[in-house]
């Protein structure tokens, strides 16, 4: 997946284009935030690029776009006497 910043213009934008992998833990470690404050959702077809592109937010403020959708991780009932959380099973 490609991830780009957001900035005051596309030129400047596509400049700082990565290529991560396609989960929302790669693209954690990018952006140095929590998985769960992340939000990516689709926001528009943007023929300049030809990218499905897709807003990606931090806390509800936008920080860039991606090229595609993340892999969605799929919940796992856990048994609350040994894990008190839900795991997440990435990929």
């Amino acid at each position: 997946m490609k991830f780009r910043p957001q900035r005051g213009s596309l030129e400047e934008s596509m400049l700082g284009v990565v290529t991560l992998d396609s989960t929302l833990k790669a693209l954690a470690g990018h952006l140095n935030a929590d998985v769960g404050d992340i939000k990516v959702n689709f926001y528009m077809y943007d023929s300049r690029i030809d990218w499905y592109t897709y807003i990606v937010t931090v806390d509800g403020d936008a920080v860039g776009f991606t090229d595609g959708d993340i892999k969605r991780g799929r919940r796992i009932a856990c048994d609350p006497r040994n894990a008190p959380q839900i795991a997440w099973m990435m990929g």
